[in-house]
């Protein structure tokens, strides 16, 4: 009975324990899961072991855990760094999922062994691992990681066996050692305590912010020497060897004189140290001026070594000097002979060397040319010689002479002489009526007379009362002070026969002219033309120029003129053949005579154009010497090459030539846009053709032909202001438009957001030209000292509305010149009033002389009878208004009306819009509304 009691007994604790165990499996799955799908639900943490902790982190991290989160969201990982584990924590499933991916993932790594030199493997422990491959590796698109294992080898992991080879690659390419052997010589400075202290300051800077490198000392087996070794970062090695090498140099370094052949062996020593292939010698090397010795500096062991391989190389050396005295033969022997020695080396076995300083360089070539007491150096000239132009540049002056009937150029000032008449020739007939008729008023004189330009591209005319009298040049003095008190800097003379009387002598007055305008070769850049339609004339002119240039000069002289200096070439060539020396030095001076040629191209503007870099670019392109020189371009080299180098030098400064002009017209569409009207559209002409209307209208204003892109053309009429068309012949309105940029016309400066400003001039634009040419048509014998643009955006704005309304009025009928420039003369007081409210009508009590023709703002025709209201300021200067006027239609005024009369006695409401003096050639015009005027220019000039 016991015995069943005690079977009973166990069996019911079993029982009970299963059934607990249940139980609490139970409740374990039904607190972890809502469903009762079968799986194990209970919470667990396991850890899975890796190769090493940055491997998984680099390698395996990012993409696992990743996949983990989408598959296991309440996963979660964790690293130990001292164990190389990662672990995780979830459901029991879940972890066994993970660790089984994780393995998977960590069985499909590539591994590579690598053997290393062992102080390699020392510099990488000392690494940050996962630093060290994310920066070299993984930045690089190379996905590998790396763990040490033992002395000399280091395990790499990556995702493919490409990859590991490429970090193989990567790692003996950047990771460098370099030993630097410590003989008897130095071994003694590497025992210091400077040298301990140097090595840490060493790595001290190298090691800044990381490890870079790694130093180690070690003694080399059967021998007394000790090593120097380097590892670590490629650049940061090879860096930190040279600091060694030049400390161990410093410290070790030597000093000694040896004795050589000759004074040109020491001068030539590292060209011939090159030629024996000794150019490896560890020492500094410098001859010992004017002696024949070297100084050799290094380390006592590398200077024994040199001084015996130099001994040994130079005791038979021979070698012979030769003297090429012509000018620019050190340039081409620095250049592009250069390449000969090579030629010269490999025929007869020596050693060609250029010297570097010549003695006996630095002759001035001079040429004797005398004229007005002045000397120029040959080099300072430049000359070319045509058919029907020739040039002679001198220093700052550009001296053209032109055989041609009219003057087809813009200059400053024209002159030419009156001796058979003041009232015909070429020159006076060009200008026109209102030039003629001022000469006439000034009356014949025994000097000069000045006038202004009429229909010239000028801005005044000097008339000479003869060129062929004994005064001519008191009074070309007189002239070129008058240019030079007005600043000018461009003069056009123009000698035609049929003006001068019979006795002319060509060569006297070519004589006198030059003698007199070729006077201020040294100051500012002037530029003179002589043209003549005779050509007899023109020959003398162009024979006086030939001899200033001194043309008639050996072909050797003129062969190097592009030279300043005489620069010999001094060439020493060694060998220890002394007939081979002979017969290479032959062979050099006769190379040197014959392959050379010089040529030049002449252009005024060359100083004024940016051509270095192209210039140098086809020096190199056709191994030529190209020399920019005053007004020209030298050109010397092979001669086969000299005149193709011509030709591109050429196209050069055209095209450069012609972009400044192109850049000259084409700021001036900015503000001004020439247009013709076809239909009931403006079409505007070319930039090339704009320039050539606003040329012309601004000067001769006679008839000229414009081509349009289809092969057709306009002929313009200027005092119609009408384009007949060449194969319809349609007539076309034209209009001279000022363009609007911003609100502004094109031609003002931005004024940052203000309503005036003042624009001072520029003398050299067509702008200034203009406004001067008006000025000077009745007041010629004044000089302008500035010209300022006006600009008033609220006055102009004002002024344009009422332009628009009168344009409007009359925009039927018969064509009405409604706007005109007119000059109003004022004091120095009021001027800053106008320029800032427009021209207001003066009060009752002002009116005395206005009164005959009204009460209103007078403007007249011409500069001269408004120069009455003008006074004086401080600098004895004076100033006017050129302003822009809506006479519209006018009529006679009376005295003391406040507003135009009615056009028509019916009509009392349609005024006319000014009034004048004269109707039929009015000097005077009067306006009653400030809306009518616009003060577009201050002219300020003196006596």
């Amino acid at each position: 009975m016991n015995l069943r009691f005690h079977w009973f007994s166990r069996s019911f604790s079993r029982c009970l324990s299963e059934q607990n165990k249940m139980s609490e499996r139970t409740v374990n799955d039904l607190s972890s899961s809502p469903n009762s799908s079968g799986f194990n639900f209970r919470q667990q943490s396991s850890e899975s072991r890796v190769p090493s902790l940055p491997i998984y982190q680099l390698l395996v991290k990012k993409s696992f855990e990743n996949e983990l989160v989408r598959e296991f969201p309440s996963l979660k990982t964790s690293q130990d760094a001292t164990k190389n584990f990662v672990k995780f924590e979830g459901h029991a499933n879940d972890v066994l999922s993970a660790k089984k991916k994780l393995k998977e993932r960590l069985e499909r790594l590539q591994k590579k062994r690598v053997r290393l030199p062992r102080y390699v493997v020392q510099f990488l422990c000392a690494q940050n691992v996962e630093g060290f491959a994310n920066e070299h590796f993984l930045q690089r698109g190379v996905p590998v990681a790396f763990k040490i294992e033992g002395d000399q080898d280091i395990v790499l992991h990556g995702l493919s066996t490409n990859d590991l080879n490429k970090a193989e690659e990567i790692l003996k390419d950047e990771i460098f050692m370099e030993g630097l052997t410590l003989d008897k010589d130095l071994k003694p400075y590497a025992c210091t305590k400077e040298w301990n202290t140097f090595l840490i300051e060493l790595l001290t800077e190298a090691n800044k912010y990381d490890t870079k490198i790694q130093t180690h000392s070690e003694k080399m087996t059967n021998s007394d020497q000790n090593k120097i070794i380097i590892v670590g970062q490629k650049d940061t090695v090879l860096s930190s060897k040279r600091k060694v090498e030049e400390y161990l140099e410093q410290k070790s370094r030597v000093s000694e004189v040896i004795q050589v052949p000759s004074v040109e062996l020491a001068r030539s020593i590292l060209d011939l140290l090159e030629f024996f292939g000794l150019q490896d010698l560890k020492v500094d090397i410098h001859s010992v001026a004017n002696a024949p010795k070297l100084e050799l500096k290094g380390s006592g062991c590398n200077v024994e070594k040199a001084k015996s391989a130099i001994k040994e190389r130079t005791e038979n050396m021979s070698h012979k000097t030769i003297n090429i005295c012509s000018p620019g033969a050190f340039t081409y022997f620095c250049g592009k002979g250069k390449d000969y020695f090579e030629t010269i080396r490999a025929m007869f076995h020596c050693l060609p060397v250029l010297c570097k300083n010549p003695q006996g360089t630095g002759q001035l070539l001079t040429a004797a040319l005398p004229f007005a007491g002045t000397k120029a150096t040959r080099s300072e000239y430049s000359f070319h010689a045509g058919e029907k132009e020739t040039i002679l540049i001198v220093k700052n002056v550009a001296l053209f002479l032109c055989c041609d009937t009219m003057i087809r150029e813009e200059s400053d000032v024209i002159m030419h002489a009156l001796c058979k008449s003041s009232t015909v020739g070429v020159i006076l007939n060009a200008a026109g009526i209102t030039v003629k008729e001022e000469l006439y008023s000034q009356g014949r004189r025994n000097g000069i007379t000045v006038t202004g330009p009429g229909k010239l591209p000028t801005r005044i005319i000097i008339h000479f009362p003869c060129f062929c009298i004994s005064n001519m040049t008191e009074n070309l003095d007189k002239a070129l002070a008058e240019c030079k008190l007005r600043n000018f800097t461009s003069i056009t003379v123009f000698i035609d026969k049929h003006d001068l009387h019979d006795h002319l002598d060509e060569r006297l007055i070519a004589d006198r002219l030059f003698g007199c305008l070729m006077k201020g070769v040294d100051e500012k850049q002037s530029e003179i033309r002589i043209i003549t339609p005779q050509k007899e004339i023109y020959q003398s002119f162009k024979n006086k120029a030939e001899q200033m240039y001194g043309m008639r000069e050996t072909d050797q002289e003129a062969l190097h003129c592009h030279s300043e200096l005489c620069e010999p070439a001094v060439i020493d060539i060694f060998g220890e053949s002394t007939n081979l020396l002979e017969r290479a030095k032959a062979t050099l001076e006769k190379h040197y005579a014959s392959f050379i040629s010089n040529d030049q191209v002449v252009h005024p503007f060359i100083n004024q154009m940016t051509l270095t870099e192209a210039i140098e670019n086809l020096q190199k392109n056709l191994h030529v010497n190209l020399q920019i020189g005053n007004g020209s371009i030298k050109i010397n080299g092979p001669v086969t090459k000299v005149e193709k180098a011509k030709e591109k030098v050429w196209a050069l400064v055209n095209d450069a030539f012609q972009q400044k002009r192109k850049e000259k017209k084409t700021k001036l569409s900015t503000a001004i846009q020439w247009q013709y009207k076809d239909w009931d559209n403006y079409i505007a002409l070319s930039t090339e053709d704009n320039y050539k209307l606003e040329f012309q209208y601004l000067n001769s204003q006679e008839p000229v032909t414009v081509h349009l892109e289809r092969g057709d053309s306009l002929s313009i009429d200027f005092k119609e202001m009408k384009a007949v068309h060449s194969e319809s012949r349609l007539a076309h309105q034209i209009r001279r438009h000022k363009t609007i940029a911003n609100s502004l016309p094109g031609e003002w400066i931005d004024m940052t957001n203000k309503n005036y400003g003042k624009k001072l001039l520029d003398k050299d634009t067509m702008e200034y030209r203009w406004v001067e040419k008006l000025f000077n048509m009745s007041l010629s014998q004044m000089k302008i000292v500035k010209i300022e643009r006006i600009q008033n955006t609220d006055v102009l704005e004002r002024y344009l509305l009422r332009k628009n309304q009168i344009e409007r009025k009359y925009r039927f009928g018969a064509p009405v010149e409604n706007e005109r420039y007119l000059f109003h003369g004022v004091t120095f007081d009021e001027c800053s009033t106008i320029e800032r409210n427009g021209f207001t009508r003066p009060p009752e009590g002002f009116f005395s002389f206005s009164c005959a023709y009204g009460q209103g703002v007078c403007f007249q025709m011409q500069a001269r009878t408004a120069l009455g209201k003008c006074t004086f300021d401080d600098n004895k200067c004076k100033c006017m208004f050129l302003a822009r006027v809506l006479t519209g239609k006018y009529t006679i005024g009376k005295k003391r009306i406040t507003a135009p009369p009615a056009m028509d006695p019916k009509k009392p409401e349609e005024l006319y819009d000014s009034v004048v003096d004269n109707i039929r050639s009015p000097s005077l015009f009067m306006v009653f509304s400030e809306d009518c005027t616009y003060p577009d220019y201050l002219i300020t000039f003196k006596e």
